[in-house]
């Protein structure tokens, strides 16, 4: 549909979630963060923290998340991501090299342009090298989210 000059697909898979309460994350162990609160879903294709394709075609996902809480130990690196559940596939992004530097939070994020069949699944997932950590909401104020996982249908 053609709206004042923009092209508007309604229907089209798009979504963005947040996380809503603490995830701890445990050392060497790819976890999947548990994004629970919905900002909006078009089509309702995410659920348990996984989205689901509903067609074949190209689709763009962006994720950061915020790490806290961090274990004196965790002096090794972090990850995040993108895992297609369905093909067996892993794009990683935002590695963060500690090198034992003692810090109180670190970052990790990115985005991947990724060629999905229809019911693919893709979630993303945090990794510690050592120690324990958290993905904190961090809610002050509580419009300001660090931690998010959006995507959409590019065609």
């Amino acid at each position: 549909m053609l709206v004042g000059g923009i092209f508007r697909a309604p229907s089209q898979p798009a979504f963005l979630y947040y996380l809503g309460t603490d995830q701890s994350l445990s050392a060497d162990s790819w976890t999947t963060v548990q994004f629970d609160t919905q900002d909006f879903d078009n089509n309702s294709d995410f659920a348990s923290y996984i989205f689901t394709a509903p067609q074949p075609g190209t689709y763009v996902f962006t994720a950061n998340i915020r790490i806290d809480s961090i274990d004196s130990s965790a002096t090794q690196y972090s990850w995040g991501q993108f895992r297609n559940i369905t093909q067996s596939t892993n794009y990683r992004v935002g590695i963060y090299e500690l090198d034992s530097q003692v810090v109180d939070y670190w970052t990790v994020g990115g985005s991947v342009v990724l060629s999905l069949a229809a019911s693919d699944q893709v979630d993303f997932q945090a990794f510690v090298k050592a120690g324990t950590a958290k993905i904190e909401v961090g809610s002050t104020p509580a419009t300001i989210r660090y931690n998010f996982f959006s995507g959409y249908m590019l065609g």
